[in-house]
């Protein structure tokens, strides 16, 4: 009896141990997080770095895969300040070495960054780049702001495609692990209670960006535009063409969207 009684209280400690060694780890990753913000407001891109690495040191260390991709997203500020030409383009080749220490989930929020950082350098200097003409040569040298429009677009949609390759794997991802990463976001919350998963998530963010680039140039004649306005159950049985146009990457994405939740 009285082993017994001494096996209960050593198992009672050892979770206790284990949740304040958690509660330990939370509170640094809170603390370390606070640091990274306060250099960053005073300008301090060196010190945010170091504190980074440390963040991501520890977030490899613990597994804790939202905690790295957020030390890893969070690069693209110490870029913007530290690099006068094309921070852009620093961050992205930063974040190509990042996507082999990150899991599905984590590795498909990179890809959609990814993409939002070469659509974003577009949409700013989009009146000088409409003029570009392709190059087709190696552009690996090529600084961006000489590439052509199709080039982005390309490059944009092949990080989205990337990030939706792994759609089951999403879907067993509950968003409310994730929102830590975008801890700055107003009505964060909001996010639970219509993405629940980050399969809805992550479609739903590459459905905002082909939403906002389409255009009714885009549709073309020979559709078959009827069948997109069945209702959700025949909707969903369409075949859509084959196109890379953003209204039927949109449509599709759609699609999947509605057999999910059906």
């Amino acid at each position: 009896m009285r082993i017994r009684h001494i096996a209960l209280i050593c198992a009672m400690a050892f979770v206790s141990m284990v949740l304040l060694s958690f509660q330990i780890s939370d509170n640094n990753y809170t603390e370390m997080w606070k640091k990274v913000k306060e250099s960053l407001s005073k300008d301090l891109p060196e010190t945010a770095e170091k504190q980074l690495d440390a963040i991501e040191k520890a977030a490899l260390s613990d597994k804790n895969q939202p905690q790295l991709l957020k030390s890893i997203l969070y690069r693209k500020q110490i870029f913007s300040i530290k690099e006068e030409d094309t921070p852009e383009k620093a961050y992205i080749d930063y974040a190509a070495k990042k996507f082999e220490v990150l899991d599905e989930v984590a590795s498909a929020l990179l890809h959609v960054d990814v993409a939002m950082t070469y659509s974003n350098y577009l949409d700013m200097n989009d009146w000088t780049i409409r003029n570009n003409l392709p190059i087709a040569d190696d552009m690996s040298d090529v600084e961006m702001k000489y590439w052509d429009k199709d080039t982005f677009r390309k490059l944009i949609d092949q990080h989205l495609d990337m990030a939706l390759q792994n759609p089951e794997v999403l879907k067993k991802a509950e968003t409310k692990d994730w929102l830590l990463i975008y801890d700055d976001r107003k009505d964060i919350d909001k996010y639970i209670e219509y993405e629940m998963s980050m399969f809805e998530f992550v479609c739903h963010s590459i459905v905002n960006y082909y939403k906002n680039i389409s255009s009714a140039n885009d549709v073309n004649e020979a559709w078959n535009t009827q069948s997109w306005w069945l209702d959700e159950k025949d909707f969903v049985k369409v075949k859509l063409d084959e196109s890379d146009s953003p209204v039927i990457r949109c449509l599709k994405l759609f699609q999947d969207l509605i057999s999910y939740s059906m």
